[in-house]
């Protein structure tokens, strides 16, 4: 079973519909093939990023009818904005999409035999780099929001959203992970009634830090995580809908750069890193 991921704008009409098709029939592997909607393909730290106008659309090419999860990172241009999720007119996710980080989305999108499409929509519309003054630039396209790592996986019965307090995505040793202020919050979005583990791989920067976490406000873990990784489980009760997850760590974050002997310039505030987070 294979996906291929394209995007454009607008309607589909007779002429764009027989692109599409030779654009599926020529791509074989999983990578997105993008059309109108999307800027031209730029590279930030290593990965390949498109800019979207306010309205895009993609089309996934399914093999059989099948349920699956779309997931993507996004970044806002300039001001937080929102970006809506849909299969023909049913909301799949609507996120709020921060300008200072990339953050994870995830979608449940049931999908057909044959060409699927899913329209991206941002309320707030698109802005003009050009036409900020205190920008001073001189690009001209109306941006949205930054699309990268678009993929589709196996349906889970939930939806995990990096929320707050996350850093940008990071790959370590080729796994990726995320450095975490001292308070994050994580949005799981659940499609039933769910008795699950959330499991996740930290460990803390500098010294050793504790990690409590909260499930829809009540305790459900106090951890002490040492400065190489180690494997965190935590039951957790899911309820249908949207269920938040604090992670506080109650010593705080530092900066890298503050400690002397790292000679590292690294200025952000950091305090515990994780990976491998899911529910299972």
């Amino acid at each position: 079973m294979s996906f291929v991921v394209i995007a454009c704008i607008g309607c589909i009409n007779e002429a764009e519909q027989e692109a599409v098709q030779e654009t599926v029939s020529q791509n074989t592997e999983l990578i997105p093939a993008f059309g109108q909607g999307f800027y031209e393909e730029e590279i930030w730290s290593a990965t390949p990023t498109r800019w979207m106008s306010g309205n895009a659309m993609l089309s996934l090419n399914s093999s059989k009818n099948r349920t699956s999860t779309l997931k993507l990172d996004a970044r806002s241009f300039y001001q937080n904005r929102t970006l809506e999720i849909y299969s023909g007119d049913e909301l799949l996710n609507a996120v709020i999409v921060p300008s200072d980080r990339f953050v994870e989305i995830e979608a449940s999108v049931h999908l057909a035999k044959g060409i699927n499409i899913i329209k991206l929509h941002v309320p707030e519309g698109c802005d003009k780099p050009n036409e900020i003054q205190e920008l001073n630039s001189t690009d001209n396209r109306c941006l949205s929001v930054a699309i990268q790592n678009i993929a589709l996986g196996e349906w889970r019965p939930y939806q995990l959203n990096y929320r707050q307090g996350f850093y940008d995505i990071e790959s370590w040793s080729g796994i990726p992970g995320r450095w975490m202020q001292d308070n994050a919050t994580l949005v799981i979005n659940s499609m039933q009634n769910l008795n699950g583990t959330l499991s996740l791989n930290a460990k803390s920067f500098y010294r050793n830090r504790t990690l409590q976490i909260f499930s829809n406000g009540v305790p459900a873990a106090r951890i002490t995580v040492p400065t190489s990784f180690i494997n965190i489980r935590v039951p957790v009760e899911l309820e249908n809908g949207a269920n938040v997850v604090h992670l506080i760590v109650p010593e705080g974050c530092e900066r890298p750069s503050d400690q002397q002997e790292l000679n590292n310039p690294d200025s952000r505030c950091i305090s515990i890193a994780v990976q491998d987070l899911k529910i299972t």
